[in-house]
């Protein structure tokens, strides 16, 4: 009965060992995302562009901006890609 109770303990151990060394790789993974091109069919299907044309409205001042100060960021339209701040598309939204 012991040697089951101390394998289930020693798995778990090991199991709380990695866990923080997960949470760092997922993090670094993240942080470096394609960045979207304009030529993505989605991109292109809502007008994205990596410069904005239309003054004041830019993809750091959206809604749905994720990127912080940031010159690239998340955005929630282009999940695992990242759009430029100064980008613009169809979608945008005024944050706040």
């Amino acid at each position: 009965m012991h040697k089951k109770t101390d394998a289930t303990r020693r798995t778990l151990l090991k199991t709380l060992a990695a866990a923080p060394l997960a949470g760092v790789v997922f993090y670094h993974g993240a942080a470096f995302a394609a960045h979207l091109e304009e030529s993505d069919k989605n991109a292109a299907a809502l007008g994205y562009k990596h410069a904005s044309p239309v003054a004041g409205k830019s993809c750091g001042n959206c809604k749905l901006w994720q990127g912080g100060a940031a010159d690239w960021g998340a955005c929630t339209l282009f999940p695992g890609k990242e759009v430029a701040k100064g980008g613009h598309c169809n979608s945008w939204v005024a944050a706040g």
